[in-house]
């Protein structure tokens, strides 16, 4: 009743009723009336570990020596409990260690050095010549792994370029512009919204600064990527005239 009582007035009546409570195996939770009262809530009980007597009998003594070590340690202030647990389990848990770290029991060995661990499989009785030998041959053996990686990433390539229609580096030739003094052009501009045309002109090409480099009329210079050919009569139109060319 005591337990109930307590979880009632600072669980339940605080938060609300939990779905499943989860416990050990103390008799005091695997009794009757704690189970009568975990049903009446609607809520469920479960016990772990499983319910065993041998055991739970083995888990009261441990705690009967873990209460004493504590007492032991700091018995006029109880609030501080929690934090001398893992020195009251050290005291009372006498058992010796087989002297395996978790490294070695995870991966078969002892943590080493990337280098040590690389001449592991090495005796220390062979004399320096066997292992200069040992050494030699893992780094033949890591070269031809290497090679033949970068074999199979050669033929890879290869054979994508292979796939490669030869067209399109023809195309991307045929797509440069040339232009001469005196022809006249649009350049392109970067627009301020969709409604903006991307083209100005025309303008005239005044000079021919390198490949593909132009200067024109308006002073700027620009790519022939940049540049398009008018074909209409500029001679009719304003010198800057706003257009749209797809």
């Amino acid at each position: 009743k005591t337990i109930t009582g307590i979880l009632e007035a600072r669980l339940i009546d605080q938060v609300g009723v939990p779905r499943v409570f989860t416990v050990d195996n103390a008799r005091y939770f695997t009794g009757v009336y704690f189970r009568a009262w975990v049903a009446s809530i609607g809520a469920t009980l479960r016990c772990i570990p499983v319910a065993s007597p041998h055991r739970n009998a083995l888990l009261e003594r441990q705690h009967s020596g873990l209460k004493k070590s504590l007492k032991a340690l700091c018995a006029e202030h109880p609030e501080s409990w929690p934090a001398y647990v893992t020195k009251a389990q050290r005291r009372i848990n006498t058992r010796s260690t087989y002297g395996y770290s978790p490294q070695e029991l995870f991966y078969g060995f002892d943590a080493l050095t990337p280098f040590s661990r690389r001449f592991e499989d090495v005796s220390n009785t062979i004399d320096e010549d066997s292992v200069r030998f040992e050494a030699r041959r893992r780094d033949r053996e890591r070269q031809r792994m290497v090679d033949s990686t970068l074999n199979v990433m050669e033929k890879m390539r290869a054979d994508a370029l292979s796939r490669i229609n030869p067209s399109t580096y023809t195309r991307q030739v045929a797509r440069r512009r040339l232009f001469k003094v005196g022809d006249s052009v649009m350049k392109w501009v970067r627009n301020v919204d969709p409604l903006t045309p991307s083209w100005r002109g025309p303008l005239l090409v005044q000079q021919v600064l390198g490949d593909s480099t132009y200067k024109l009329s308006d002073g700027t210079v620009q790519d022939s990527r940049n540049m398009r050919k008018y074909f209409g009569k500029a001679q009719n139109m304003n010198p800057i005239t706003i257009a749209y060319i797809q």
